[in-house]
């Protein structure tokens, strides 16, 4: 008995196509509907607090009249203990721990927000960029003028 070459070619065509088709169907998209920055904002809310400051080039921040790199190494030990506090709904309060002599003692509040590629942090009028955020660390970048000279200043804040 001849073999129908034609009808053989569709059952075998059929036989490898189906299970292909149900693999894609099932296969993860890569079209995910999530915005880019939804786990960068579930990483950023929290609070954190302050652990390092650094400015290039060098700043005059506790105004000895000697610039520094390290601004954090020079901050009072009542800076040092702040806490920053992101909320989900894109507002931030900060706690200032043991206020300082000159600080007012209250607390300070406003609107944060990412951009949706996750990389830009926003605070007020203050854009910066996102240098590294995970559980334990959130560091980033903005750039600050003083008397005509722009400041690179890198912050990072540490999970509470």
């Amino acid at each position: 008995m001849p073999i129908d070459l034609k009808k053989f070619m569709k059952k075998l065509f059929l036989l490898l196509f189906i299970p292909f088709c149900i693999v894609a169907a099932c296969k993860k998209s890569n079209d995910d509907p999530k915005p880019a920055n939804a786990e960068r904002k579930a990483l950023l809310t929290g609070t954190w607090k302050l652990t390092a400051m650094t400015y290039s080039p060098p700043y005059d921040y506790d105004q000895n009249g000697t610039p520094e790199t390290d601004a954090y190494a020079v901050m009072e030990p009542c800076q040092k203990d702040d806490l920053l506090t992101l909320r989900a709904n894109g507002t931030w309060e900060s706690d200032p721990g043991i206020p300082c002599d000159w600080e007012d003692p209250d607390d300070f509040s406003g609107q944060w927000k990412l951009s949706d590629d996750g990389k830009t942090f926003t605070e007020g009028d203050e854009e910066g960029t996102i240098l590294q955020l995970d559980e334990h660390i959130f560091k980033f970048q903005v750039s600050v003028s003083d008397d005509g000279v722009t400041y690179t200043v890198t912050i990072t804040w540490t999970r509470q």
